[in-house]
């Protein structure tokens, strides 16, 4: 296992120990106390999109899911107007 020592600004701490919890594979060694800021409605947005994607990520690797290939992806972008 690899150790990682990160240097973040207090006030993107909280949010970026929110987005490294999510992945199962990580495992924090010390949790300092952060001040939880509040968050902006598009940080929060942000947070709940990638906390989902790892989540599926998590249930695909579990074989409990199924993800879309690359090429649905691309056109599911490309429906939606972001293409």
């Amino acid at each position: 296992m690899r150790q990682l020592t990160i240097s973040i600004p207090d006030n993107h701490a909280s949010f970026f120990l929110k987005v490294v919890k999510a992945f199962d594979f990580v495992k924090v060694e010390k949790n300092i106390k952060v001040e939880e800021p509040s968050l902006s409605a598009e940080q929060k947005r942000i947070l709940d999109g990638i906390s989902e994607a790892v989540n599926e990520v998590n249930l695909h690797k579990q074989g409990k899911i199924k993800l879309q290939s690359g090429d649905e992806f691309l056109n599911e972008l490309k429906r939606e107007g972001y293409l």
